[in-house]
């Protein structure tokens, strides 16, 4: 009675239902010579009953915090790491606006939208890499003109360079690993002498480290590959869209046109096999895969699906896509990351 006396402080999906057993238990209340099995039955029915009302929630905690998730900025976030955020804030909206939300409804809201906020992860500039991969691509469309000794490793520390690079879950540590990579084997690199006893000169090498805050890159830096950087030009190193020489001026490169977005469809639980799906890639070009697990080279997954095995569980799952063609720079682009893989 005491329910039904404020129906407005209760979820009111119930409430009818509610209503028709007390009515059923008064009536068995005020029937003289019931039975005692009557009594048990109209009783639990009404127990029953009142079990299946919930409250409803208090909102207040779950407003702020989708208010301060709303301030956020997508852009300033790995796509992987936001889109848990961005799934579970559109839950917590609906919530919000259910006038029938129970109690249980408005916390496990609040709770998933807080879990999700703590697993969010920074861009990771990446100017110094693209600069580095400039330079690397410049000497890899001539390399006749260097020493062939002084050029081993270049081309794999290039292909990775440039997949950390497509990679938007990147994390700072793998894009310093590959920018110091790049830089040490593109500074090994010696152009050939133009006599037999004039000494072998190194190319032009520029150095920097990858950061975690977001932001354009500075005065004579190199932007993405593909553009000009700001410094072209004007002293600084050039942007990937372009190559430098040996004396510093830059020359065109012919490279393939930027890839299609990659996807991985798939649920990651081990025994499940992914698969590569992705757009055509402008120029018919070749093109190869290579699966990653936490952001390390899976041994042999070189093809467009990948079986998932236990050695994955608890990791995240991403792809490459490499494209190749005579007489073109190779361009890669890769997949988000999965989500954590599960047994």
């Amino acid at each position: 009675e005491a329910i039904l006396a404020s129906p407005t402080d209760y979820v009111s999906v119930n409430l009818p239902a509610l209503a028709a057993a007390l009515d059923r238990a008064r009536s068995v209340a005020a029937t003289p010579g019931i039975t005692q099995e009557t009594v048990i039955s109209e009783s639990v029915a009404l127990l029953e009953a009142m079990a299946r009302v919930h409250p409803k929630g208090d909102k207040s905690g779950l407003r702020a915090l989708i208010a301060a998730i709303e301030t956020l900025s997508p852009d300033r976030y790995t796509p992987s790491s936001w889109a848990p955020v961005e799934a579970a804030l559109a839950s917590a909206v609906a919530v919000e606006a259910n006038h029938e939300a129970s109690a249980f409804d408005v916390d496990a809201a609040f709770q998933d939208l807080a879990d999700a906020t703590t697993g969010l992860a920074l861009r990771v500039a990446k100017s110094g890499l693209a600069s580095a991969i400039s330079v690397a691509q410049h000497i890899m469309t001539s390399p006749g003109s260097y020493v062939p000794a002084s050029l081993v490793g270049l081309p794999e520390a290039l292909d990775e360079a440039q997949r950390v690079y497509a990679d938007h879950d990147a994390s700072t540590a793998e894009v310093t690993a590959a920018q110091t990579a790049l830089i040490a084997k593109v500074a090994a690199a010696r152009v050939r002498p133009l006599s037999a006893s004039a000494p072998a000169v190194a190319p032009l090498v520029m150095s920097g480290t990858a950061s975690a805050a977001d932001g354009a890159a500075g005065p004579g830096a190199a932007g993405p590959p593909g553009a000009a950087g700001p410094g072209a030009g004007t002293g600084g190193a050039a942007g990937p869209g372009a190559t430098v020489s040996d004396a510093g001026t830059a020359a065109s490169v012919t490279r393939l046109p930027a890839g299609p977005v990659v996807k991985i469809k798939g649920r990651a639980k081990v025994g499940r096999t992914l698969t590569v799906k992705i757009g055509a890639w402008s120029g018919r070009p070749k093109v190869t895969y290579q699966w990653y697990r936490s952001g390390k080279k899976i041994a042999s997954a070189t093809a467009a699906r990948y079986r998932l095995t236990k050695a994955d569980v608890g990791r995240r799952i991403s792809v490459t896509a490499t494209a190749s063609k005579p007489g073109y720079t190779k361009a890669s682009t890769t997949s988000a990351k999965t989500r954590r893989v599960v047994r």
